[in-house]
């Protein structure tokens, strides 16, 4: 019974999260009068539609996701239509800004969901801590950070690992986030120390007491917030704010050539699910608020299967002033589908080695 519960609230999840996404693909369009063919909820075999003036709405049987079709675009690649649309309504045939618009438009929504998912969550709560300045209040003696110099009132500025990870800091919660994708090997400090600014050098070592690395410094106390419904969103937007800094952290450590192992496809996700739920609703909302975020980030990497090589496609097109020829974009899609198709074989992989671990 608990599998079954996990499974229907894994598809839910995944529902929401590319609905929405699509949802803003779909709402931009409209604004911007660009024809939608479909709007659907699920994949596979229709199970219930409805036709609007221009736009049919579709439920399908696969909880899966969906999509935004539009005139012009199968896979992703400008095809012949029978619909006897105007070219200047069609996806590929409208002004270039129209369709940068509508691309991003799935991620604005996916980080709205974010924001709105975990405003509520605080709500819930009453209360949240705020993070200090990323200010060293105390260096423990014999440990890394001390045998390196690092001193109290240092302000750390800049966190760089040696596999091509870095991250400027605005509060004390994004270097200990940070610190938890690390792995091995040194990492490099910029530090303020009055107005000079340092370069620190240190290798972290393991606290089996925590769980984790350290380097041996603390920070100021974290401040006690009371949320109410004037200030949920603003602590939403700078948690969400951090969240986002580190996903993109990961997405460029990725075509970098590193940070493969973090990588999860369905079975992790699933995996990850199972444990949110058990922990209870707040913490399954907290995960659903991650996984938009996440979705919604990675479609903005530059592969062209995704909106982000998309967008990457139309700004060429905007500055050498013509459609990219039809065969070219075709050989590039298939590339990148083929590319996706790995990488999340990959990522599958990785997961079912884990569980057998």
């Amino acid at each position: 019974m608990g599998a079954i519960k996990t499974l229907i609230l894994f598809l839910i999840m995944l529902t929401a999260i590319t609905s929405v996404h699509e949802c803003g693909h779909f709402v931009v369009a409209k604004l911007l009068n660009v024809y939608v063919k479909e709007f659907s909820i699920g994949m596979g075999k229709e199970l219930f539609s409805k036709k609007g003036k221009e736009t049919k709405y579709t439920v399908r049987m696969l909880p899966l996701g969906g999509y935004c079709a539009f005139v012009g675009e199968e896979d992703g690649v400008g095809e012949e239509d029978p619909l006897d649309v105007p070219e200047d309504r069609t996806l590929y045939g409208a002004k270039k800004w129209k369709r940068l618009l509508i691309l991003f438009a799935g991620t604005f929504m996916n980080i709205v969901l974010a924001i709105f998912l975990v405003a509520m969550i605080y709500l819930s709560i009453g209360k949240t801590y705020e993070a200090p300045k990323p200010i060293i209040s105390e260096v423990v003696v014999d440990t890394p950070a001390y045998n390196a110099g690092l001193m109290k009132d240092d302000f750390i500025k800049e966190v760089s690992l040696d596999n091509g990870y870095s991250i400027k800091l605005d509060n004390f919660s994004e270097f200990s986030d940070f610190m938890n994708i690390y792995k091995e090997g040194n990492i490099t400090l910029k530090i303020d120390r009055n107005g000079e600014e340092k370069t620190v050098e240190l290798t972290p070592v393991y606290n089996e007491e925590n769980e984790a690395y350290v380097i041996g410094i603390r920070s100021y106390d974290y401040s006690i917030v009371e949320i109410n419904i004037f200030n949920c969103f603003k602590y939403a937007f700078i948690y969400v704010n951090e969240m986002v800094k580190l996903i993109i952290t990961s997405i460029i450590g990725l075509f970098r050539g590193v940070g493969y192992d973090n990588l999860s496809g369905p079975v992790g996700v699933y995996n990850i699910t199972s444990q949110a739920v058990s922990y209870g609703f707040m913490t399954y909302v907290n995960l659903i608020a991650t996984l938009s975020l996440n979705i919604g980030l990675i479609n903005l990497a530059p592969i062209p299967v995704l909106d982000g090589g998309k967008i990457v496609i139309t700004i060429i097109e905007m500055i050498i002033r013509r459609r990219i020829p039809k065969k070219i974009e075709e050989a590039i899609m298939i590339a990148s589908v083929a590319l996706f198709v790995l990488l999340m074989v990959f990522a599958t992989g990785q997961d079912l080695f884990k569980l057998m671990r």
